[in-house]
């Protein structure tokens, strides 16, 4: 749970880098900015989405569908991001998946850990929360600078995806095993 709530972060981060890989692709400041517009309006759209999924189909599946959601908009970008509506697409749906960070983490921890000791489990998910931000943003950047291309960047989100899916997969089995 730990390592998918950072991950999780980790991934939404690359959202403070989305105008400089606008830039990278050719597009102007303004493309970049309603791009930001777009992937805002995904963010809000998500939060309202994932709560609601949540409470019908279980935090479980809610969270591989924001992980696949997140994994498209990633693909988009590295394969289909020079082509403004690809770009405005794949901003829109990363902006929906990310919202996934606020509105899964609680429930996630719930799901998994219960009640009980909530709040201290989930402090501490939130302190390695608030580390994958710190790390990640400006990781992201010293990469973009070593490689002088996102491309990189993105292709180790694509396998920070990968990573939390294993791990949602692996929580939910787990606890599964500590209930029989």
């Amino acid at each position: 749970m730990y390592y998918l709530c950072f991950f999780v972060t980790a991934v939404a981060s690359f959202a403070q880098h989305l105008p400089k890989y606008a830039d990278q692709l050719g597009f102007d400041a303004v493309f970049a900015g309603k791009a930001m517009g777009i992937f805002m309006m995904g963010t809000l759209v998500g939060a309202l989405t994932f709560g609601l999924l949540s409470d019908r189909i279980g935090a479980q599946i809610t969270t591989i569908l924001a992980l696949v959601c997140g994994g498209a908009a990633i693909l988009t970008l590295i394969l289909g991001g020079r082509y403004p509506v690809l770009f405005n697409a794949a901003a829109l749906v990363f902006g929906f998946a990310c919202a996934s960070v606020g509105t899964l983490g609680p429930l996630l921890t719930t799901a998994i850990f219960g009640q009980k000791d909530y709040s201290r489990i989930y402090s501490s998910i939130a302190m390695g929360m608030a580390f994958a931000g710190m790390v990640s943003m400006s990781g992201y950047g010293f990469i973009y600078d070593a490689f002088h291309s996102y491309v990189p960047v993105l292709w180790a989100i694509c396998a920070m995806l990968l990573i939390c899916m294993v791990c949602v997969l692996t929580a939910f089995t787990d606890k599964k095993r500590r209930a029989a």
